[in-house]
């Protein structure tokens, strides 16, 4: 025994394209029979928006590139190490540029030149109020794998945008020089007094050690002899402290040199 089955519905594709052709046609018979109001909606959206290209302030943005250069040698650790250090360092100079210390600097220029400030902090009587706003006109970009910073400044005057962007960058290298001088000032003081130190250790160990070859003279011990005597160890152990301390002090002797160097040349 078998049994069929017919199905005499229709396709539901077919019920499905019937509807969509349906709802187009009449949507389309909607705008015939309203196209006066949608005419009228798509011409109030013009007029708002005219209006308000008409009317929003105008913001310029104007852009400067900043090359950082450290004298701070480079990690050997390969390539990981390497980009770390190079974020780390670009890092730390993207947050002095916009930092209070240089904004002020290019404040106090403004005023005390007489310059004309940017309409963004005309009107604000406190300076720590009047370094947010200048602040906030800032915007700073390290470009990628780059020892390159570039600084933005956005404002409702093109003058100022591009004023501010030139100050600030000029302020921001003058303040990094300046760091790198004093820094390199108190290096050499310190390197100095090492020096110091060194010298009066060799010159302490030159003396314990031409005292402990004369004893051991008037031992009859020979330097050289295979004894071994507590000063005959003392004499190479002198020996020893000796050449290290003069490493040493010739080591700062050099670096003592290269940091001089760099600051009569004007080097960072």
């Amino acid at each position: 025994m078998s049994y069929e089955s017919h199905d005499n519905s229709q396709s539901p594709h077919v019920d499905v394209t019937a509807n969509m052709v349906h709802t187009v046609m009449h949507f389309v018979w909607l705008v015939q029979r309203r196209w006066q109001l949608v005419a009228a909606a798509t011409a109030v959206a013009a007029l708002f928006g005219a209006l308000h290209y008409g009317t929003a302030p105008r913001i310029y943005s104007s852009s400067a590139q900043l090359l950082i250069r450290s004298s701070i040698a480079e990690p050997t650790g390969g390539t990981v190490a390497s980009d770390r250090w190079l974020q780390d360092q670009m890092a730390t100079h993207e947050k002095v540029i916009t930092s209070d210390a240089v904004l002020r600097d290019v404040v106090e220029e403004w005023l005390e030149d007489g310059d004309p400030l940017p309409p963004e902090l005309v009107g604000i009587a406190s300076e720590d109020a009047m370094l947010a706003a200048l602040s906030r006109m800032l915007q700073t970009q390290v470009l990628r794998r780059t020892s390159i910073i570039q600084l933005a400044c956005r404002s409702t005057d093109p003058v100022s945008s591009m004023r501010v962007a030139a100050d600030v960058s000029t302020r921001f290298q003058e303040y990094m020089t300046a760091t790198h001088k004093q820094a390199a000032q108190d290096l050499i003081v310190q390197l100095r007094d090492e020096e110091e130190k060194l010298n009066d250790d060799v010159n302490r160990v030159e003396f314990e050690l031409m005292a402990a070859r004369k004893e051991a003279q008037d031992l009859g011990i020979e330097q050289n002899s295979q004894t071994v005597h507590p000063t005959i160890q003392k004499v190479t152990k002198l020996n020893d402290a000796l050449v290290e301390i003069r490493e040493r002090r010739a080591q700062i002797e050099a670096t003592l040199a290269a940091v001089r160097q760099t600051v009569r040349s004007g080097g960072d």
